[in-house]
């Protein structure tokens, strides 16, 4: 599965990169989005548009808004069968952007948390499903889901399952609105390659201390403004996703 990724990237560099010019709804970094938060996608209509949609898919037919909770993730095999994803996986596909996604592995009987992003630091793309459905109140919410698949190498010792990554020739037709072939969609649902992925453990703390430890074994630390030492790694809600530590003092102050 997904259950929480970064995206860090000024909007400028990502615009650039995926080819969009406008953009729906205000845009914030974040090293960690969880979630029914709202994710940054890609749209194409004729034109490449950018939307903030809150992530967690709400079919257009569900009755209530809670149908996102449990739907942050639909898998490759079914996502053409279940009648939450198959009208959207036809006509409303999305990229949902990222610069990385945590994942947890099982170490002796523990979840240690790791994070994973392409060895050339550039951000990428999930491929997403999207739905608009209509509150009591008449609210138009955009929502939206990543499509996940079984794991390549790298990934399989970590987790069961991975997200799909699109390569950016993927990209393009995931997003062609007049593809809608089943085999030739399902052909780019795949593991992404483990020789251009690189999974660093990540470092958990809310103290200068923990900070400086990661700092010193040069892995990524995760901030947190509260103790965490009853929840498990997954529950936390991270506040910052720390790899530059150059201005670590400054970032800290800010949170604690």
């Amino acid at each position: 599965m997904c259950g929480r990724f970064a995206l860090y990237s000024d909007i400028e560099v990502l615009s650039s990169r995926f080819k969009f010019s406008d953009l729906t709804g205000v845009y914030k970094s974040s090293g960690n989005v969880s979630p029914s938060e709202r994710v940054l996608t890609v749209v194409d209509h004729g034109d490449r548009k950018a939307m903030m949609m809150k992530w967690g898919l709400i079919p257009y037919w569900a009755k209530d808004s809670k149908f996102g909770a449990r739907m942050i993730n639909a898998r490759a095999e079914t996502v053409d069968l279940k009648p939450a994803y198959r009208e959207a996986f036809r006509s409303r596909r999305c990229l949902i952007l990222a610069d990385g996604f945590f994942e947890w592995a099982r170490v002796n009987g523990r979840k240690s948390p790791y994070f994973i992003q392409l060895k050339s630091g550039m951000s990428f793309a999930f491929a997403g499903l999207w739905d608009t459905w209509l509150s009591r109140d008449s609210e138009q919410i955009n929502t939206c889901t990543i499509v996940t698949c079984e794991p390549n190498e790298l990934m399989s010792s970590i987790h069961s399952r991975m997200p799909v990554i699109l390569n950016e020739e993927a990209e393009t037709l995931w997003l062609n609105p007049e593809i809608c072939e089943t085999n030739l969609l399902k052909d780019l649902m795949v593991p992404y390659p483990s020789d251009q992925l690189c999974a660093s453990k990540v470092m958990i703390g809310d103290s200068e201390v923990d900070g400086k430890s990661a700092e010193n074994a040069n892995i990524p630390f995760v901030l947190v403004k509260d103790g965490y030492t009853e929840k498990s790694s997954e529950e936390i809600k991270h506040d910052e996703l720390i790899k530059d530590f150059k201005n670590f003092d400054k970032i800290i102050e800010k949170y604690l």
